[in-house]
C-alpha cells in the first residue's frame, strides 16, 4: 500500500476489498465452480424449453437434468 508503483497498490487494495474471501477460500478449498456449472445447465434448461406452461415442469425438468437421477427400468421381454 505504501509502494510508489501505482500497480502495486492496485494490487494491495484489490487484496484489502477481498481479504475475507480470500481467507475462507484458503480455510474451507470450498468455492462456487459447482453452482455456476449448475446454473449453467439450468439456463440451457431453460433455453431449450422456450417457457414452460408452469413452473413445476421447469423445475421437474431441472431436477431430471442435474440430479443424476437412476432409473431402474425394466428390461424388454427376450
Amino acid at each position: 500500500m505504501r509502494s510508489q508503483l501505482e500497480p502495486m497498490v492496485e494490487i494491495g487494495q484489490f487484496i484489502n476489498r477481498h481479504w475475507q474471501g480470500i481467507m475462507n477460500y484458503i480455510e474451507s478449498l470450498i468455492n462456487n465452480g459447482i453452482l455456476e456449472g449448475l446454473n449453467s445447465i439450468i439456463q440451457t434448461i431453460k433455453r431449450k424449453a422456450r417457457g414452460f406452461r408452469n413452473l413445476n415442469n421447469f423445475m421437474t425438468d431441472i431436477y431430471l437434468k442435474c440430479g443424476k437421477l437412476e432409473f431402474d427400468l425394466p428390461k424388454a421381454f427376450i
